[in-house]
């Protein structure tokens, strides 16, 4: 293995760590956001459910009152639920192009490994076919001699 490829095998290593890190990160802001917006459609549909009036049951004003109020605080956790789900879709993106970014750069280390390895590989073929052409020239030389001879 030639120096070039030595130096180069710790930086494989690092990005590899780094686009695994990145990677697990990527997937917890997801499993994160996924959490989020199924709080919010629980919220949502509690919602729902609770907007419809009882048939056939007689309400006093105190209780429309408490009804009415309750709903306000469903809306207001249902704005802020919204506000939870946006932010988290905004980390799992921000992690996205992280893996993206880490991913291109492990894709060039990639590269590079390979073309020092073809380059490696060039210089072993170059010293193989040497060896030959001088293995071929004095085994040419010896029968030229004993043909001489």
């Amino acid at each position: 293995m030639n120096d070039k490829l030595r130096r180069i095998d710790p930086l494989i290593r690092r990005v590899e760590e780094r686009q695994n890190a990145v990677a697990k990160e990527y997937a917890n802001k997801i499993r994160a956001l996924s959490a989020q917006e199924q709080r919010l459609n629980d919220l949502l549909r509690f919602c729902d459910e609770y907007s419809q009036w009882p048939i056939g049951d007689s309400i006093s004003p105190a209780q429309i009152g408490n009804r009415q109020a309750f709903r306000g605080r469903l809306g207001e956790a249902v704005e802020s639920q919204k506000k939870q789900v946006d932010n988290s879709r905004s980390q799992a993106e921000l992690e996205r192009v992280r893996l993206t970014v880490v991913s291109r750069e492990r894709k060039v280390v990639d590269k590079l490994a390979d073309n020092y390895r073809e380059e490696q590989r060039r210089v072993e073929d170059r010293l193989s076919q040497r060896q030959l052409d001088d293995y071929a020239v004095a085994r040419h030389g010896r029968r030229a001699e004993e043909d001489a001879e």
